[in-house]
């Protein structure tokens, strides 16, 4: 009897040392100049800011701005749709915009990346995947010589770029490490 009160008090002490479940993602959030910084990101209480969205946006969803505006820099490390074209946004982009990371599929539609004359790059795209731009402008890009709008790193990368303007070197493949 003593041995299995004391399995029970193990076994219960394991479940509440095990982490949290994480919170489920929704599969369209929203993003609004007037937003709070809420974790849901609904239309009902938009975030303001993209990687406040992005985080809360299960793979392969879609982050849809309410209005515009400057939504501030952001890191994919998912596939997932940045969707502007109805309000349209800005990114200003002291560094690097959009920094893509991993084998993702990246959709952008109808925003602004403006790098203030001082930005690096508009969009960076590091390891595999798509790129998708769609009615965007990317331009403001002066600080890596000579700017780049998109720049490209790694192997097994794809970019389609439509009805969009892009600075300085539009698109740029960096060579492949050795």
């Amino acid at each position: 009897m003593r041995s299995i009160a004391l399995s029970c008090a193990g076994l219960a002490a394991a479940f509440v040392l095990l982490p949290a479940v994480a919170q489920a993602q929704a599969p369209r959030t929203y993003v609004s100049s007037s937003g709070h910084g809420t974790a849901e990101c609904s239309r009902a209480a938009p975030c303001v800011r993209f990687q406040d969205a992005h985080d809360a946006t299960a793979p392969g969803g879609i982050v849809t701005c309410l209005d515009y505006g400057d939504y501030g820099e952001l890191r994919i490390t998912k596939s997932i749709t940045i969707e502007c074209n109805a309000a349209g946004a800005r990114i200003g982009a002291p560094d690097t915009g959009i920094d893509v990371t991993g084998p993702v599929v990246f959709t952008l539609r109808g925003v602004w990346i403006d790098g203030g004359n001082v930005g690096a790059i508009g969009i960076l795209m590091r390891a595999g995947g798509q790129l998708h731009v769609e009615n965007c402008h990317i331009s403001g890009l002066r600080g890596f010589p000579p700017g780049a709008g998109i720049l490209l790193t790694g192997n097994n990368l794809d970019a389609t770029i439509v009805d969009s303007v892009i600075g300085i070197m539009a698109l740029r493949r960096a060579a492949a490490a050795s």
